[in-house]
């Protein structure tokens, strides 16, 4: 099967003033074509930050000190001493994120936000993009997906919000997802329907 993502012997630090602060220590993994891999363990042993490493979306105080991160998909690394990333948009790399209401602008309509993601991936009128989103909202079984473009975040139910964050995350087609949590702000009930749509 195509490895599509690997991750060797990666060590990450934070710089806190003169010292570097270990993160994360000799962290390897293989990520095959069309598997889904899930990562275990307690509040604050890294989790999110190996995400950020591979999506490159570290803080500026984050140092990678040694080791690698090879993406397939984007022919790019991430390495000790720089970092060598195209742009995330053509990536083939999303993130879906555990809070949907820190995550959506809450001053932009679902509309302007989704249409905003396609135009990092596809090129086309407006008018084209507009229906994108629609059809992607219907794909995650939101019901009436063209008046809930028109609408802002807060207007939506926390399972709704998270439906429009997987929806901006498929958007692009990418060969990799990096679902960060992506029920931690739902309801017991909504959680398992979220994770069948996933």
């Amino acid at each position: 099967m195509t490895k599509i993502l690997a991750v060797r012997d990666l060590h990450l630090a934070m710089r806190t003033g003169e010292k570097l602060v270990p993160v994360l220590r000799g962290i390897n993994l293989n990520l095959p074509q069309g598997e889904v891999h899930g990562l275990v363990g307690e509040s604050g042993a890294g989790k999110t930050m190996l995400g950020r490493v591979i999506l490159d979306i570290l803080p500026p105080n984050a140092v990678v000190t040694a080791g690698h991160v090879d993406c397939a998909t984007t022919g790019s690394q991430i390495k000790s001493g720089g970092r060598i990333f195209s742009n995330r948009g053509r990536s083939g790399i999303s993130l879906i994120p555990q809070d949907p209401m820190t995550s959506l602008n809450p001053v932009k309509k679902i509309g302007k936000q989704m249409v905003e993601i396609l135009q990092l991936a596809h090129t086309g009128p407006p008018r084209a993009l507009q229906e994108r989103a629609e059809a992607l909202l219907a794909e995650v079984r939101i019901k009436k997906p063209k008046e809930v473009l028109k609408q802002y975040p807060h207007h939506l139910s926390g399972g709704m919000r998270q439906r429009v964050l997987i929806a901006m995350a498929f958007s692009s087609e990418p060969g990799i997802i990096i679902a960060d949590e992506p029920t931690t702000a739902l309801d017991v009930s909504v959680q398992r329907r979220v994770l069948r749509l996933i």
